[in-house]
């Protein structure tokens, strides 16, 4: 579990999650027992491209193998965004964080 790099209190994952997909890209993080502002380290993103780009793989994949209907991409598409789903749930535990 990410800590935080100041009280070393446990980070709340749905906090992480959240700023993790964020649309704003990677949003800052308070920690709720000392209100330091966290950001994410080089490293999460770096693990945020790589399950980004295994996503669009397999999505990649699917499409290579079925026909391009329309309900072929639509179901590519949702494959894609499971893969992102888990993908993020599974690197939680990797990911660190520094100060702002």
């Amino acid at each position: 579990m990410a800590q935080c790099p100041n009280c070393n209190n446990n980070l709340n994952s749905i906090s992480i999650y959240k700023s993790f997909l964020s649309y704003k890209g990677y949003s800052n993080i308070e920690c709720k027992s000392c209100g330091t502002l966290i950001v994410h380290s080089a490293k999460n993103r770096l693990y945020g491209g790589l399950v980004a780009a295994i996503s669009i793989l397999i999505a990649c994949l699917y499409f290579n193998f079925k026909d391009p209907s329309v309900e072929n991409v639509l179901l590519g598409i949702a494959l894609a965004a499971v893969a992102l789903l888990l993908g993020s749930f599974l690197i939680i535990p990797l990911l660190q964080f520094e100060k702002d």
